[in-house]
């Protein structure tokens, strides 16, 4: 059997990814992750939370929350913006020991950002966001 090389095929494959992890402190509303396992293309910025789409495409994006008090909705933001104009929940956490977790597949123009938000405190190290470029 030969091997496929699948970064030869024009369009093919996944790209641009990145998994951001940790904040400085417990923290609510638009969250910063500080601290990155990688970032394939540099999109993510550890300095305020987004990741911009450095190109068209379909991106997928997973998140996940613990909160430090009752409970919390975990959403992801578009360009600043709740999705649909409302507080669409893609994630919830019923209390401080279950962890909201939250995904999204979503088509995004060059530009474009996405960053993580909660309604109610999450634990500093309780906390994940990634994402990548499907195609």
């Amino acid at each position: 059997l030969k091997r496929i090389d699948y970064s030869l095929i024009k369009g093919g494959g996944a790209s641009d990814a990145f998994h951001a992890y940790d904040m400085s402190s417990n923290a609510s509303g638009d969250l910063v992750l500080s601290s990155e396992l990688f970032d394939d293309g540099g999109n993510y910025n550890t300095s305020n939370g987004r990741y911009t789409a450095p190109s068209d495409g379909k991106y997928l994006f997973n998140a996940g929350a613990t909160p430090s008090s009752s409970n919390a909705n975990v959403i992801f933001k578009k360009n600043g913006s709740d999705f649909a104009g409302g507080g669409d929940m893609f994630g919830y956490a019923s209390n401080n020991s279950t962890q909201g977790m939250a995904h999204l597949i979503v088509n995004l123009s060059a530009g474009d950002y996405i960053n993580l938000n909660t309604n109610n405190s999450a634990y500093s190290n309780y906390i994940f966001f990634n994402g990548v470029k499907l195609y």
